[in-house]
């Protein structure tokens, strides 16, 4: 009778690992491994005891050989960004190895724009956006491999938005709509001489011309020339549509060319 049986003796560890358990009654034996206690040979000692008067005792040892698992590295997550062009980025990307003892780790670049690299002990990334990224998304896989044989390893992505820098008509053309105007900007690159970039706005119909500089102190040297010397810088080829007397409109980095009759483009430009 096996209950009989288990009436009769009970059981007690003598020696085990941390966190190894033992029914006193059943006999049944109970361990996890850590990571901490991997690989291992370890050695398990038990006492029967016999219940009445005599209760005489024997003890049983056995072993339990504990395997090293293997885990893949782990890393911290990474938040995408968002740069101007010229603006470095600079990202560290930190993991570590669950596994006991941990393993050495490396950085690998996998998918990354040109001109990006990285450090291969540290983990930091370094890329430089450049003008031809700006309005771009771009996207970073880091892989992080550990040393040794058959070494495992995880990947991690994240990605970079570029802004696009607003160009000095961007400025006129929303200070347009919001005075009620319907502005289109159409690339015309019309013969003329100032020291900026030209184009055409179509403000409600009308034909009107800008000057794009870079730098405000540019449109300001051009407007006071106009001022003194209208001639020198007289566009060559005028709009069908111009009736009136050619205006000229400076607006921190533009400078706006109109010659049109309608009064109210006139004034809210």
């Amino acid at each position: 009778d096996a209950d009989a049986w288990k009436n009769q003796v009970s059981f007690e560890l003598v020696e085990a690992p941390e966190g190894a358990t033992l029914d006193s009654q059943s006999g049944q034996f109970r361990w996890t491994p850590t990571e901490e206690q991997a690989p291992g040979r370890i050695e398990v000692r038990v006492r029967v005891a016999e219940k009445g008067e005599q209760k005489k005792t024997h003890e049983a040892s056995f072993w339990v050989m504990v395997a090293e698992v293997n885990s893949p590295p782990e890393i911290e997550s990474i938040e995408d960004v968002t740069l101007d062009p010229g603006e470095p980025l600079r990202v560290t990307v930190r993991a570590t190895d669950p596994d006991h003892p941990p393993a050495g780790l490396r950085y690998e670049l996998g998918r990354a724009p040109k001109g990006a690299r990285n450090d291969a002990t540290t983990g930091e990334l370094l890329w430089t956006p450049g003008e031809p990224d700006a309005g771009k998304v771009v996207k970073f896989t880091v892989r992080v491999r550990e040393d040794g044989i058959r070494p495992k390893r995880t990947d991690i992505s994240f990605q970079a938005s570029v802004n696009k820098p607003a160009r000095p008509r961007d400025t006129v053309i929303a200070d347009l709509e919001q005075q009620g105007l319907e502005v289109v900007w159409r690339e015309d690159n019309f013969e003329h001489k100032f020291q900026g970039q030209g184009s055409a706005l179509i403000v409600n119909g009308e034909e009107a011309r800008n000057v794009e500089y870079a730098e405000p102190d540019s449109a300001r040297q051009d407007a006071n020339r106009l001022a003194t010397r209208r001639e020198a810088l007289q566009m060559a080829e005028l709009p069908d549509s111009w009736a009136g007397p050619v205006q000229y409109l400076q607006r921190e980095n533009v400078l706006l060319v109109y010659g049109g009759l309608n009064q109210e483009v006139y004034e809210k430009i």
